[in-house]
């Protein structure tokens, strides 16, 4: 009498497979774009912190002029370069464009040249004064890049 046993089956069946593949490709379809958001948000932190010294520098320039941003809003000789702003800026690390708006504030251009890891946004930072401190107002005209940053704002405040 010859018997035979029969081994049970291992490995993963087609449909199993194609479960898998289709969660997978489900799960990246959301977390691609997502990461993407997130590498330009960080991208656009560091943009800003780079600005920090020319924040500084209108900070100091606003307090020891009472606020009069008129007097702090340009990197010529009698305004923010004798608060150690240079009077050309540095584009980021990213290639946006920085530069001091009159009566607007810190400009970061990254629609200029090709630049497409900052998203081809523009904001500015614009000093105001609270409660005798300054404090920065982020602002895009472009709604589709207030996500890159919190509390941005879609009007300027005007100085007169």
């Amino acid at each position: 009498m010859n018997m035979t046993i029969q081994k049970a089956q291992k490995g993963f069946t087609l449909i199993e497979l194609m479960i898998v593949v289709a969660i997978i490709g489900i799960l990246a379809a959301i977390a691609i774009p997502a990461y993407q958001d997130y590498i330009t948000r960080t991208k656009w932190a560091d943009t800003i912190s780079g600005v920090a010294s020319v924040k500084l520098a209108m900070a100091e320039c606003l307090t020891d002029n009472g606020g009069d941003m008129d007097v702090c809003d340009e990197t010529t000789a009698l305004e923010l370069q004798k608060y150690g702003v240079a009077a050309a800026l540095q584009p980021s690390t990213y290639g946006a464009a920085i530069s001091v708006v009159a009566d607007q504030g810190i400009q970061m251009d990254a629609t200029t040249g090709s630049v497409g890891a900052l998203d081809s946004c523009t904001f500015v930072l614009q000093p105001y004064i609270d409660a005798e401190k300054v404090m920065w107002k982020p602002y895009t005209s472009d709604s589709n890049c207030n996500k890159y940053l919190k509390n941005t704002v879609n009007t300027l405040n005007t100085y007169t």
